[in-house]
């Protein structure tokens, strides 16, 4: 886990402004289709309260159009003059006679539901606390009569000085934070016993912050007992960890010890992780500038009873094999109904593996359909069952493969359909449409053949958009895509997979006019889907396994293993070297198999993973 920005505290202001106040106007009239909030103020003392609104999460409080704060579900109470003075003191407001204050409650969706709101007369009259000093990355100051705490504010944070002191090192502060090198704006700000606001100084330029360059290194001495206690040597100048399961789960740590295998525990239990038994861990440094690492396996069962971690989903045809594919990605997920559903043909493969790009991004199963009305109608009633009242069905592909009648009769849902005049054309609509619900470009592209399905059902596990390609030469549209794909990101990493046979050497070239470039090749489809795996998903903790001979088994089987965190691996009864291999180099013992034993046999799936040959597959 990378560090992140730590949370900026905010000083609660709820205490009354002995100043007197006549209001400029009443409470405005809520926006187009929003309540009102009931609210009031007190105009001597400049104190709004108002009372709970039905279904709010927050409360936020605009100023003169600049967001200010925001509270918690419930009755609330601030004192707006106080407000309008940090506002001001923080540069978020111009000095004024007058304000005009939002209150806005948003819903669980951060929807305002209902406003209420006001024109506030109060001119902003802060004291100075005069100038301040810089020496060695440290501010000072000098005290202010009736100062109870002070607040220096600069960069990403807010902090208080500690125990009332007038100095306060910048620098260390800066580091802890990892700000960038430069320089900063720094203010100080003095309250009162009353949590008012009385007196600030600022320097718009005189400090400058030099961050030390990044030292990076390997956490040494990493040891797990038989009781799952992790250790390891501390590292010089870091007072504090990242250790994460699976990628999955990630704790902050103080020392240099961890109980994985209650960590573990918990988490199975409460659908965190999976009780795959074997578990990637990773030990990360919480240090801006000190960035030392360690990555290992550990093995370990939910309460230490070993379980079946083998799991077959399969029905009598492919279409009902989808379904049961859903069923798993919405447990995984953790969801009761999905948001959204895509319906993609079953007897073609293009359109399904382009659409694994939206499946991630809408977190969306795909449900294979055609013609016939029984396939139909199953797609329906799980649709009626498992999709939210007013959720979103997308069509991939043109009427001749999904046709209309696949959504005839449903009612209450949105319906669109990504389609072109070939599967190309509604390749490049599924992958502008998958951008659009998660508005920013992945920084990956899979580049594979359109006119063959097994490397695409590999880069189908990724999430990531899938371009298909045929011939010579990128077409017209594609460059297009690609273009945008540049602009918007400087630089994309292109990853091809096959060899010139399935994406030639002239496209390859062409490609690196947008970015980094890397073909991941084998000696079939069988060894291509093992380096494909090693390339993308170096410490999995899972897999998937799917027919390699034919496509209609693994078409919704790379929306699982996005979900699992996993690759989708290509085997067959006769083909399990690759797949066994890279399941080992991984101590991989957790995963499913799509479709029937027929194809992949339970032995077959067995020896891949390396469990017993009594252990038990869970069919689905």
């Amino acid at each position: 886990m990378k560090n992140s920005l730590k949370r900026i505290t905010a000083l609660l202001l709820v205490f009354a402004l002995a100043i007197v106040f006549i209001p400029a106007g009443g409470p405005g009239a809520a926006y187009a289709g929003e309540g009102e909030i009931d609210a009031s103020m007190n105009g001597e003392s400049g104190v709004i309260t108002w009372e709970e609104y039905p279904g709010a999460a927050v409360y936020d409080i605009v100023i003169n159009g600049n967001y200010y704060r925001s509270f918690g579900p419930g009755p609330g109470e601030v004192n707006i003059f106080n407000c309008i003075d940090e506002a001001y003191v923080d540069g978020l407001v111009k000095k004024a006679s007058e304000y005009d204050i939002i209150i806005s409650a948003l819903g669980s969706d951060d929807a305002s539901i209902a406003t209420w709101s006001i024109q506030v007369g109060h001119e902003p009259n802060v004291d100075s606390l005069g100038a301040l000093n810089f020496s060695s990355g440290v501010v000072s100051w000098d005290p202010y009569p009736g100062a109870e705490y002070y607040v220096v504010a600069a960069a990403y944070f807010e902090e208080l000085t500690p125990d009332g002191s007038t100095a306060f090192d910048l620098d260390a502060t800066m580091a802890s934070y990892g700000a960038e090198p430069g320089h900063y704006t720094v203010r100080v700000k003095a309250y009162d016993d009353n949590n008012k606001l009385i007196a600030y100084a600022m320097d718009a330029s005189f400090y400058e912050y030099t961050a030390p360059e990044t030292e990076y290194g390997e956490i040494e001495n990493v040891k797990i007992d038989e009781n799952g206690i992790m250790t390891w040597d501390p590292v010089s100048g870091v007072s504090g960890y990242y250790v994460g399961i699976d990628n999955e789960w990630w704790d902050s740590v103080s020392g240099t010890s961890y109980d994985l295998n209650s960590q573990i525990d918990y988490c199975v239990k409460n659908g965190y992780l999976n009780n795959s038994g074997t578990h990637t861990i990773i030990i990360e440094t919480n240090s801006p500038y000190k960035y030392y690492d360690w990555e290992g396996k550990h093995t370990h069962f939910l309460d230490n009873k070993e379980v079946e971690t083998l799991f077959r989903y399969y029905g009598n045809t492919r279409f009902e094999t989808s379904l049961k594919v859903a069923d798993a990605l919405k447990e995984k997920m953790r969801v009761e109904k999905f948001d959204c559903v895509i319906l993609a043909f079953g007897n073609n493969y293009a359109d399904a593996l382009a659409g694994s790009y939206l499946s991630a991004n809408a977190g969306a199963p795909i449900l294979l359909v055609d013609s016939k009305q029984d396939h139909i109608k199953a797609v329906q009633d799980y649709i009626k069952k498992n999709l939210v009242s007013d959720g979103t069905i997308y069509l991939l592909g043109g009427t001749a493969v999904v046709p209309d009648s696949a959504v005839k009769g449903l009612s209450g849902y949105k319906v669109e359909r990504l389609g072109g005049n070939d599967r190309y054309e509604t390749n490049l609509k599924i992958l502008k449409k998958a951008a659009d619900i998660v508005p920013w470009y992945s920084y990956r592209l899979i580049v594979c053949s359109g006119t063959g399905f097994a490397d695409s059902l590999s880069a189908a596990a990724t999430g990531d958009p899938i371009l298909l390609v045929r011939g010579t030469k990128l077409s017209d549209q594609q460059k297009t895509y690609l273009d945008q794909l540049k602009a918007n990101l400087g630089n994309v990493f292109i990853t091809v997979v096959g060899g010139e046979g399935a994406v030639s050497k002239d496209i390859f070239a062409q490609l690196k006019s947008y970015g980094d470039v890397y073909r991941v090749g084998g000696s079939d489809r069988y060894e291509t889907s093992k380096l494909f795996a090693e390339h993308m998903f170096g410490g999995a903790s899972s897999a998937v396994l799917a027919y390699g001979g034919t496509f209609p088994d693994g078409l919704c089987g790379g929306s699982l293993a996005n979900a699992l965190g996993g690759p989708l691996i290509l085997a067959a009864n006769n083909k399990t070297v690759s797949a066994a291999e890279f399941v080992k180099a991984e101590n991989i013992s957790y995963g499913a198999i799509l479709g029937g034993p027929a194809l992949i046999s339970d032995a077959s799936a067995k020896a891949i993973f390396d469990v017993a040959a009594n252990a038990k597959i869970v069919v689905k």
